[in-house]
């Protein structure tokens, strides 16, 4: 045999074989891929409340991605929310740091004004629905509500001493023109 050709032909065939083990391999990734995605599940919450009416355009949703090993144990991990505002679906801001929650911010009812101590604390309660206080630290916190000039102090707990909560600013008549979560109040 020509040893040109023959090289040729060795060539061609270890293309070929590595063809076939690559398609093999894709296809066997892809089997793998489809037997971890089945044990995968997401438990998807609507929250309701009568206060969430009072004080909210959105409907609020909370989901939580669900492992369930071949073993059939189940964990779970972190938790996501979700509104629906005007048919338009969108995820929450999680507060985990002093930030802006413009989020919650559109979700405000258009004439839902803070003029007085009980709107104040209406909309706390309410926001506390949306994203609730799970700080063991926080648990035996008395919360205040605390009215400076054109904005609110929402105060649901300390963290190294600072008082942390919710900044609820507003204009002259009352509507809520910013929501920022604060860690230095």
């Amino acid at each position: 045999m020509n040893k040109k050709y023959f090289a040729a032909l060795l060539v061609t065939s270890s293309l070929s074989l590595g063809s076939a083990m690559a398609a093999q391999t894709d296809e066997t990734s892809q089997l793998v891929e489809k037997q971890v995605l089945s044990w995968m599940n997401v438990e998807v919450v609507k929250q309701s409340s009568i206060i969430q009416k009072m004080v909210f355009d959105c409907q609020f949703y909370s989901a939580t991605p669900v492992l369930k090993s071949p073993d059939g144990s189940e964990s779970s991990f972190g938790r996501y929310q979700f509104y629906s505002h005007d048919g338009v679906l969108g995820s929450m801001t999680e507060p985990y740091t002093t930030q802006p929650l413009p989020e919650l911010q559109l979700c405000i009812k258009s004439g839902f004004q803070v003029t007085n101590q009980d709107q104040a604390q209406l909309l706390f309660e309410a926001i506390e629905t949306v994203y609730p206080n799970d700080s063991m630290f926080d648990q035996n916190y008395a919360k205040e509500i605390i009215k400076k000039e054109k904005e609110w102090h929402l105060i649901d707990g300390e963290i190294f001493d600072d008082k942390k909560g919710y900044v609820i600013k507003v204009n002259d008549k009352g509507h809520v023109t910013k929501v920022i979560r604060s860690l230095n109040l």
